[in-house]
């Protein structure tokens, strides 16, 4: 049996060429099928007769055929010197955007209309036409785009990613010293894969980093965890445990999730050099401090290669753009060449040269400065209202992470307090079982006031 493979449109048809049905009848088979699939809806333009025939190797009359059944069955209308158009609206019928939709939204989380989760960010502030731009240009690098990246990343954004670490960070990188990757994770991987000629002791604060945590334990690691104060991680349990690394988050650290003092910081870093450890520094959100003094990353007052840096942009940009880079000291780079070859990038190529040309045209850092400006003003009105809502309640502020840690218990338990936020359309993450970590990354400045109030009903109705 032989089929070809006809288009209307951008629209396939199978055709069989050995049916007892008439080339004709066929056609029009295929068109209401398509009609009746939603896939071609009313509106939608039908080639001319000429351009059919020709296209599909018919004749005139065949088309003309087809086209006449269709008219005759009300399917299509035909207006002079214009052209024929689909005239049908099938209730049951779906689009390929439907389909899309469809399948989006199958994988995706429900929506809410007031987000505390530390999952999503404002995405109006971001303004998507000049990604665009960027991304455009990027697509018309045929040769570039039409070959596989780098391992390491490209040039191109190593390049840009150095001299913007160092003016917004105080990073001191090369560009033979950096690694992208597809976020935190990706680049632990790799980090880890330099120490296993033999197995490695990793010391984290209690409590931390849960996702770091993963790649630790999947790398058969062995984990120490460190108390934690007031200032941060315990600088005296620290001493008295031996480790190969120090997994560090600096600009959230302790009781208090804050910043880790420059006084602590030389100190870690004096240990580091005496006791021969590395200290792998998350810098997460290291950009983002706008209510208090910017401190320059710890790997800025590295003086004997100890310190290996991460950052990344889940924050700063979009969450869906996958793109973190990790600099590492002179000798675990040296490791690292021996080995890259066999690895593969886990960032997308398109997606790191849109980046630089964003970074290298000075968009990301004045995109920082609203940003700051935008969390300076969201966290003003969480604590505003928090504090109007939740009278007498304990709260600490985290500037980096953008949250609120809402001290309970409360008068409900956390899975009812959960069930009603959800009634409520209040995406709610419980921390402890017993307080509340409120994030206001991803909730618009003017539904604040309103989730506010909402939640403070939901936690002491009964």
């Amino acid at each position: 049996m032989r089929w070809s493979v006809l288009k209307i449109k951008s629209i396939s048809f199978l055709f069989n060429k050995e049916s007892d049905k008439s080339l004709y009848h066929q056609l029009y088979d295929c068109i209401v099928q398509q009609v009746f699939d939603g896939y071609m809806k009313v509106g939608d333009q039908l080639p001319s007769i000429r351009s059919l025939a020709n296209q599909l190797k018919l004749s005139k009359t065949t088309i003309e055929n087809t086209y006449e059944m269709l008219l005759a069955e009300g399917y299509i209308i035909s207006y002079p010197k214009v052209g024929y158009f689909i005239d049908v609206t099938i209730e049951n019928g779906f689009s390929s955007n439907q389909v899309t939709e469809k399948a989006i939204k199958k994988e995706t989380s429900k929506t809410y209309k007031f987000d505390f989760s530390s999952k999503s960010v404002d995405e109006t502030i971001f303004n998507i036409s000049i990604w665009k731009k960027y991304l455009k240009n990027v697509l018309e690098m045929k040769s570039e785009i039409g070959s596989y990246g780098n391992p390491q990343g490209e040039l191109f954004l190593r390049e840009e990613l150095t001299s913007y670490s160092y003016r917004v960070r105080g990073v001191h990188a090369t560009s033979d010293r950096m690694i992208i990757g597809a976020g935190i994770q990706p680049l632990l991987s790799i980090c880890l894969g330099l120490f296993l000629d033999r197995k490695i002791t990793i010391a984290i604060e209690e409590e931390g980093f849960i996702q770091a945590k993963r790649v630790f334990l999947d790398s058969r690691c062995e984990l120490i965890e460190i108390k934690k104060d007031s200032e941060g991680i315990n600088i005296q349990d620290l001493k008295s445990h031996k480790f190969d690394i120090l997994y560090l988050n600096t600009t959230s650290s302790g009781k208090n999730k804050k910043r880790i003092s420059a006084k602590l910081r030389f100190e870690i870093l004096k240990l580091a050099t005496k006791r021969n450890f590395y200290i792998l520094e998350d810098d997460h959100n290291g950009e983002l401090f706008y209510t208090s003094r910017l401190i320059p990353a710890m790997q800025g007052f590295d003086q004997d290669d100890k310190v290996i840096y991460i950052g990344s942009f889940s924050k700063l940009l979009l969450p869906s753009i996958r793109l973190a880079y990790m600099v590492l000291p002179t000798y675990l780079m040296e490791i690292y060449n021996t080995k890259k070859d066999s690895y593969n990038q886990t960032s997308s190529k398109i997606e790191q040269l849109t980046l630089a040309f964003y970074i290298q045209q000075g968009v990301m850092e004045r995109y920082l400065k609203k940003l700051r400006k935008l969390y300076l003003e969201k966290s003003q009105l969480v604590i505003k209202y928090i504090e109007e809502c939740f009278p007498n309640r304990c709260y600490v502020f985290q500037e980096n992470t953008l949250q609120i840690q809402l001290f309970g218990p409360f008068e409900k338990s956390t899975e009812e307090i959960m069930a009603d936020a959800k009634q409520a359309s209040i995406n709610l993450p419980i921390y402890h079982n017993k307080d509340l970590m409120l994030s206001f990354s991803g909730i618009k400045k003017e539904n604040i006031k309103e989730a506010c109030i909402l939640l403070s009903e939901i936690c002491s109705r009964k």
